[in-house]
């Protein structure tokens, strides 16, 4: 397989047939047009992101739009994946510099708030199969998402028959699952990711701001790292902000934040156009 997420087939064997069945089942119409780049495939598709989707932001816990919370997750997956793995592969390759500096345990724990169907879980995956640096650590991979339709697909990927890095997998539905995680008779860099999360329309800043708080003061000898990603609109950013505000003993590193660009090609032919090309916002917090 590909190491690079950017033309890998896993996007259109897995949320390709997803969408058809809906298709299918007279549920949704067809964005895979003859021509998917059609005025026709663009209003359909256009359809699918800013109402059915909620650009991102729809509740995956419920119905709406005639869908189940598992089929909105598989239209979700065939929007939005592809871009959200690119950009987080991107991401953490434009890091590699300086985690090669920042990590210096063997032991690793990747916690993925927001996780939604494994998305950053994959790219992260990319990474470590590719840095040649990091590839003796043991990395266990949390993911933490509060929507069981998206847990559902994240847990797909074990019998994907990819090549996964992570020395374990485990997935939540709460920030308090993790309250005895982390191993407190070993030196460990515990990695906080959030991808997009913090554009939610729902959430609150403040319960992650006691998580990080707590953990820290749990962990005091561990590294934390604070990875974060978001859309580059002031207005999206604002719960990001006051999150970083209310965070005791972890700040921004030199050269951040950031705007970071990325391209990938259109491989499930999902987008309004072949060839995409977006700037992403880019945080990188550590405790002392």
């Amino acid at each position: 397989m590909n190491l690079s997420p950017v033309n890998d087939p896993i996007f259109e064997s897995l949320f390709v047939p997803a969408v058809k069945r809906l298709v299918d089942q007279a549920l949704i119409e067809d964005p895979c047009q003859p021509d998917p780049y059609s005025e026709e495939a663009k209003r359909i598709k256009n359809f699918h992101r800013n109402v059915v989707l909620e650009n991102g932001r729809a509740d995956f816990a419920l119905a709406s739009q005639g869908l189940t919370p598992e089929q909105k997750v598989d239209l979700y997956c065939y929007y939005y994946f592809q871009m959200h793995c690119v950009s987080s592969w991107w991401f953490y390759r434009y890091l590699n510099p300086r985690l090669n500096t920042y990590i210096k345990t063997k032991d690793v724990f990747f916690v993925d708030i927001g996780c939604g169907p494994f998305t950053s879980g994959l790219a992260f995956n990319y990474y470590l199969l590719e840095a040649d640096s990091l590839n003796k650590l043991n990395v266990d991979y949390i993911g933490i998402d509060t929507a069981d339709s998206m847990l559902t697909r994240a847990k797909d990927f074990d019998v994907c028959n990819l090549k996964l890095r992570y020395k374990n997998i485990s997935f939540h539905n709460t920030l308090l699952d993790l309250s005895n995680s982390f191993p407190k008779d070993l030196d460990i860099t515990i990695i906080i990711n959030y991808s997009y999360i913090f554009a939610s329309h729902s959430l609150d800043p403040k319960d992650f701001i006691d998580f990080t708080n707590n953990l820290y003061s749990a962990y005091p000898n561990s590294k934390i790292l604070i990875f974060q990603q978001n859309p580059t609109a002031p207005s999206l950013n604002n719960k990001w902000r006051v999150y970083k505000q209310g965070l005791k003993n972890i700040n921004s590193l030199s050269l951040f934040p950031t705007v970071y660009g990325f391209q990938y090609e259109d491989v499930v032919k999902s987008s309004n156009r072949p060839r995409l090309s977006f700037n992403c916002s880019a945080d990188l917090l550590m405790a002392p």
